[in-house]
């Protein structure tokens, strides 16, 4: 072996030597069992918040913490990296996979100080946290994708991804109710919780649209505000989805509240479906950790009152109400009720809502409904201009 040979391989030997102090301190062969298993869980995630991370040292941390927590390796250790990057990391890691819910002991460590810099010494006593108590806390999270799995086999063949993505959004609005439970636990953070419970909050809402989501082929991942940020100090999590090549927002939880006021369980609201920041409940209040790696919306092709025509810049009664009973009666079709119309001018919408204007215009939707409904049920979501309507009988 030449002398130019050994010191290539002395370099590498050095480079590899320094690259392990970045990672742990124990690599753990895997059995195959648990390598499918972590594979699994990961083909449930996104994974965009990994691909923001350059740093192969970084990307290193990310699937190493994360096949950690899939496989409950509380013995996990790992080395200098200072408190910023692995509170970065883990956050990347819960709001990139639907079974990580971050909670305030999901990382526990211990500091020591390397002069002016806080390095971690180790990570340790970290886990998947979950709303069951099963022997094999693995059996939670297999039970969880079943769930999906039946939801995707019976889900129509669509050709178009906005349908994919209002599918799994209608079943979650349909099929879960919001937790009035006062104190919330991780119990009611999980997909399982949504999935298989059929009850949550806003966090189980977004875990299991997400995991519906990818697993389905369509790219979705977690945004959230934080506790802080809001007046009534609640936190709120939804999501981003990827359709057609543009991203939009998707707020299940808020879509879902009809249930809880009075509305047939059959209504869906859309108020909140495939929008941009400006219609989310909370505009602006994007987690700052997050807020400038999010991407943008900058398409509306997908909009739920785009693409059904349901958007109006003025107000005609025959163009509104023919418009909102052609979709009642492609929604009858479907076993779904109601209609959501919204308008983009203050006054059209005031007009709209005249008492012996509004009920011309439900005369004419009346005529094209599919219904013959004679008299109609209906809300009003005035910040956003959005008047919801559904029949009676």
């Amino acid at each position: 072996m030449n002398r130019k040979i050994i010191s290539v391989l002395l370099v590498l030997m050095i480079i590899l030597s320094s690259m392990t102090l970045y990672s742990c301190d124990k690599q753990n062969i895997l059995t195959d069992e648990e390598k499918a298993f972590v594979d699994e869980v990961k083909n449930t995630s996104s994974q965009y918040y990994r691909s923001l991370l350059t740093d192969d040292e970084e990307i290193l941390l990310y699937d190493e913490i994360l096949s950690a927590v899939i496989l409950h390796d509380k013995e996990y250790t790992i080395r200098h990296f200072d408190s910023d990057t692995v509170n970065k990391v883990a956050l990347y890691i819960t709001l990139d996979n639907p079974f990580v819910v971050l909670t305030d002991n999901l990382l526990e460590y211990k500091m020591t100080h390397d002069l002016d810099s806080e390095i971690i010494d180790y990570l340790t006593e970290f886990d998947i946290p979950f709303s069951m108590n099963y022997d094999d806390p693995h059996e939670e999270i297999t039970e969880s994708i079943s769930k999906a799995k039946e939801i995707i086999e019976n889900m129509p063949e669509y050709d178009d991804e906005y349908y994919i993505a209002k599918y799994f959004h209608d079943y979650l609005a349909t099929n879960v109710s919001y937790s009035t439970d006062e104190h919330t636990t991780v119990m009611h953070c999980t997909p399982y919780s949504a999935l298989i419970r059929a009850s949550g909050k806003c966090e189980s809402y977004a875990r299991a649209y997400s995991l519906l989501c990818n697993m389905a082929g369509l790219e979705c991942f977690m945004v959230m505000y934080d506790q802080s940020q809001s007046e009534d100090g609640v936190g709120h999590m939804w999501n981003m989805v990827k359709i057609n090549g543009n991203y939009y927002y998707a707020d299940v939880t808020h879509d879902s509240f009809t249930q809880a006021i009075g509305y047939p369980k059959n209504y869906v609201a859309y108020d909140y479906f495939l929008t941009d920041e400006s219609s989310l409940s909370e505009p602006y209040l994007i987690s700052e950790k997050i807020a400038s790696v999010i991407p943008e919306v900058s398409s509306d092709t997908d909009n739920f009152f785009v693409k059904n025509g349901l958007v109006f810049n003025s107000y005609n009664r025959n163009t509104v109400g023919k418009a909102a009973g052609e979709f009642l009666k492609k929604q009858k079709e479907e076993d779904f009720c109601g209609v959501s119309i919204r308008f983009t001018d203050k006054k059209a919408y005031d007009k709209a809502l005249e008492k012996s204007e509004f009920q011309k215009l439900l005369y004419v939707i009346s005529q094209n409904d599919g219904y013959g409904a004679k008299t109609y049920n209906y809300g009003t979501n005035e910040k956003h201009l959005i008047i919801r309507i559904h029949p009676k009988n």
